[in-house]
């Protein structure tokens, strides 16, 4: 299952650990986990690419990012809303509906389906940014702090998943060199100017290259890496 997704990283780890002996080192079960402390001075416009930012993990096995749905991510020591605050949140108003002691029917049985409701509206837990708060907090410059406990090792990224072609566009064209000569098979990057991500491209045949991805609406640097022979 699953989707092709594009990514634009707020930040990235890789969390490692090992015994006296070199052997490798697991997260216990159901344990508090680890301390993830990153800072970052990528930004990001969340209410353009209309996505969150999201804590994901490398699943060695599968070789597929696996996104952590129980994690909560904080900016600057602010739960971010998403996957994961929302899980929490729908968690804990369950946990706060409670059975309520209706009242008996003649033959001392409780009235079927009596309950009371106690749990918070909104889908959001204390302490939660609001989205606002949120696209502005990735959206400005400097250095942000992003930190959660996580319960696996190895590499975790905090990403933000979009769609092409809602979110993106495909960059074409042809690279000359100056004698208007088409070049082929020259590596070329596209960095954005106003977020923080690169995409490659190889030029082909006629010097065409045609799978550059951008975000739509959005300033970019065509980068032209030529390797020049040695004399």
């Amino acid at each position: 299952g699953g989707a092709t997704v594009f990514l634009q990283s707020l930040g990235a780890a890789w969390f490692g650990a090992t015994d006296s002996e070199g052997r490798e080192l697991a997260v216990k079960q159901g344990g508090p986990g680890m301390s993830l402390d990153l800072k970052s001075k990528a930004t990001a416009d969340a209410g353009k690419l209309g996505a969150d930012a999201e804590l994901w993990t490398f699943n060695e096995a599968s070789g597929h990012w696996e996104l952590e749905q129980k994690s909560l991510l904080k900016v600057d020591g602010e739960v971010a809303p998403n996957t994961a605050a929302r899980a929490t949140s729908a968690s804990t108003q369950a946990q706060r509906r409670q059975p309520r002691k209706a009242p008996r029917t003649k033959k001392g049985k409780w009235k079927k389906g009596d309950y009371e409701d106690d749990s918070d509206e909104g889908g959001t837990i204390d302490g939660c940014m609001s989205p606002e708060a949120f696209r502005q907090a990735v959206a400005r410059n400097g250095e942000k702090t992003l930190t959660a406990d996580i319960t696996k090792l190895g590499y975790i990224n905090c990403d933000l998943a979009y769609h092409h072609p809602q979110r993106a566009v495909m960059l074409k064209g042809v690279v000359f060199d100056k004698d208007r000569r088409p070049l082929e098979g020259v590596q070329l990057w596209s960095v954005g100017k106003e977020y923080s991500g690169r995409c490659p491209d190889v030029t082909g045949g006629g010097g065409l290259f045609g799978a550059m991805i951008a975000q739509f609406d959005s300033k970019v640097d065509v980068e032209v890496v030529l390797q020049v022979p040695s004399a």
